[in-house]
């Protein structure tokens, strides 16, 4: 045995295995070769032989650590999260005082979403052994996948004090800036881990996302697309995609390009697992649809699912929920009520959720997020519905060849105009794309500020990347056409005094006094509501337009202005806007954008008639009318049913 973990220690897998082999030949029971060639075949995907071997070992010896040790680790590779946790526990009662086996157990439990007992073993980790770095990184994580992410910072800081070249606890703590608004300081030491370790993919993904918030949206795909050469099969290809999106300079035919080269490096691999659908073929019985998503909580996605789960006819559908929340919220205990079934996927690899999807038997699979953060694009690669869409998380196609529909509407897709850039079928609703579920707890609507003020109050609350220097010189000529006017701006980052300092200049290149301009950070939700008080009019963003912002503007009694363009991304004002009878809002170029707003800031009468009757408004539009729209979508899933139920085998 010596020799054989003389081999296995120097990679020969090989070698050890045969020598394991030949000493079981003497005794077929002697568990150090048995756990240590399980382990071997383990590694060579001789998976199930050689969990069976380590497994005896445990029998053999239940009181030998490594043994239960190196299952665990084993397990959790595999993403057997349950099996690993017991394998854990099991090596925690012989030794309980084993810092690396608290830490794998806070590792194992963070996988499955427990985090708050995850965070109480890594301290118990880190209270055993405080000098060890990698503890104290493995805490950090933990706190940020819980969202404290100022004690998050202690952590790493406290890891890097121990460690200082310690790249991979740079990165986390470069996430831990950005999720806490400190964007300087995340690019900062996100370039240091970089230049610690180039082919960290981790480091450059989360430096893209820091740019990103930052505005410097060039700078982001370059970051993307340096993790995607450290690690072609990571996440960063989606991030890659929705930065590309934010570039007027990129044109709708590189993005469809972009999202199949996505799916060209993604999906092949997933479809090894697609197996003929045994669904039943009849194309009126009740039908079992499944929504995926990573945002079943307060989210912008949560805004507009709610209204349709929560009002499916259950005789006719029977609703899947797969969430993949990490930190569930009273919005997820709400949607969760309405739902017939509801699966907690957190922490499952993607062919397990391909497995759960399958043995449910869902008909209609309904991805939410596209290419945003936590996405399960891979699972529906793998097609394990006969009939798959997706719809509301994201602004264009997925790219992939088995995403058969993209729910939109006319306004947003106008027939003839975008199907040339989708790898999907557009499948139209009648009115709208989506409908609205405003904030319970929203404020009264207020007089609109410019009565009191003597001026008018124009604002945008968006991501900085939206605001492109185009944008900027349009709402220059807004401010130059209304006398006394200035300009709102609220945005992530913008409490930092650096880029607010870089986006006044930006103001400034484009013609702006920035006298005129307030600048206001990320806030407290509450907060932002209430801040629509002080605005008269919002600015829409092109070449994407706001959706959630806009619509909760309007419900605060906001007009907002929008500049349609010939995309989806661009498009989504003017269908909000169309559904309320205020397509004369909606600008077909910059011209009339620019008029538009002028006008109705000049207009006080129709502002104030706007903010009395906005709420209202919306209240009865198609925006609203849950039950209504929700026959809508179930007559579009209806249908798309019955052309798979006609189709061949």
């Amino acid at each position: 045995m010596n020799q054989a973990m003389s081999h296995l220690h120097a990679g020969r897998l090989g070698q050890a295995a045969e020598l394991c082999r030949q000493v079981l030949s003497a005794d077929p029971n002697f568990p150090h070769a048995l756990h240590w060639l399980g382990f071997i075949l383990c590694q060579q995907g001789q998976v199930q032989e050689g969990l069976a071997m380590m497994r005896r070992a445990c029998e053999i010896s239940p009181q030998t650590f490594d043994y239960h040790q190196n299952l665990a680790v084993v397990l959790f590779s595999l993403g057997e999260l349950e099996l690993a946790e017991q394998s854990c526990r099991r090596a925690l009662q012989i030794r309980p005082d084993d810092a690396p086996a608290c830490s794998n157990l806070g590792t194992v439990l963070k996988a499955r979403g427990q985090l708050q007992e995850s965070v109480e073993w890594y301290r118990k980790a880190v209270w055993i052994q405080p000098d060890a770095a990698p503890l104290w990184n493995n805490l950090g994580t933990a706190l940020s996948a819980s969202g404290q992410f100022a004690q998050a910072v202690e952590a790493f800081e406290k890891a890097l004090r121990l460690q200082p070249r310690f790249a991979q606890c740079l990165s986390n703590l470069g996430t831990a800036f950005k999720e806490l608004g400190r964007l300087g300081e995340a690019i900062n030491v996100l370039h240091r881990a970089i230049e610690l370790q180039p082919d960290l993919a981790d480091a450059h993904h989360n430096l893209g996302m820091a740019l990103l918030d930052a505005g410097q949206a060039e700078a982001a795909v370059d970051s993307y697309r340096q993790a995607l050469s450290a690690d072609a099969d990571g996440v960063s290809g989606s991030g890659l995609l929705m930065a590309m999106q934010c570039l007027p300079a990129v044109d709708q035919s590189q993005m469809l390009q972009g999202h199949r080269a996505w799916a060209r490096r993604h999906e092949p691999a997933m479809a090894r697992l697609r197996r003929p659908h045994e669904n039943s073929r009849d194309p009126d019985r009740r039908l079992r649809i499944g929504y995926v998503s990573p945002d079943f909580r307060q989210h912008s996605v949560a805004t507009f699912i709610e209204a349709a789960i929560s009002h499916h006819d259950h005789a006719q559908v029977e609703v899947f929920c797969y969430s993949d929340v990490i930190r569930p919220d009273a919005v997820t205990q709400r949607l969760a009520a309405c739902a017939d079934h509801w699966r907690s996927i957190v922490g499952l690899s993607h062919e397990q959720v391909v497995q759960i999807v399958r043995d449910d038997a869902i008909d209609i699979l309904v991805d939410l997020a596209g290419h945003t953060a936590g996405n399960r694009l891979k699972v529906f690669a793998a097609r394990p519905a006969p009939v798959q869409a997706t719809w509301l998380g994201y602004i264009d196609t997925t790219g992939l060849e088995s995403m058969d529909w993209r729910i939109t509407d006319g306004l947003c897709d106008p027939p003839g105009l975008t199907e040339q850039w989708h790898t999907e079928k557009l499948l139209r609703l009648p009115r709208t794309f989506a409908c609205y579920t405003p904030p319970a707890d929203a404020p009264d609507v207020s007089p609109p500020p410019s009565a009191k003020a003597g001026h008018v109050m124009f604002a945008c609350f968006t991501r900085l990347a939206k605001i492109s220097p185009a944008m900027l010189s349009l709402w220059q000529r807004i401010l130059g056409g209304v006398p006394g006017s200035r300009l709102l701006v609220g945005a992530r980052g913008l409490q930092e005094p650096s880029l607010r300092e870089q986006f006044l200049g930006t103001c400034s290149s484009a013609g702006i006094d920035k006298q005129k301009v307030e600048l206001l950070g990320r806030m407290p939700f509450d907060q932002w509501l209430a801040l629509h008080a002080q605005v008269d009019i919002a600015l829409d963003t092109w070449p994407i337009n706001g959706h959630t912002t806009t619509c909760h503007a309007l419900w605060m009694g906001v007009p907002v202005v929008t500049l349609a363009g010939q995309r989806y991304a661009s498009r989504m004002g003017c269908s909000v806007l169309s559904n309320l009878g205020l397509g004369d809002l909606s600008a077909d170029n910059s011209e009339q954008y620019v008029e538009i707003a002028t006008r109705l800031a000049c207009d006080g009468d129709r502002l104030q008639m706007l903010r009395r009757t906005l709420r209202e408004r919306i209240s009865r539009s198609p925006l609203m009318d849950a039950p209504g729209f929700t026959r809508d979508l179930e007559a579009a899933f209806r249908g798309i049913w019955r052309q798979w139920c006609s189709s061949s085998t």
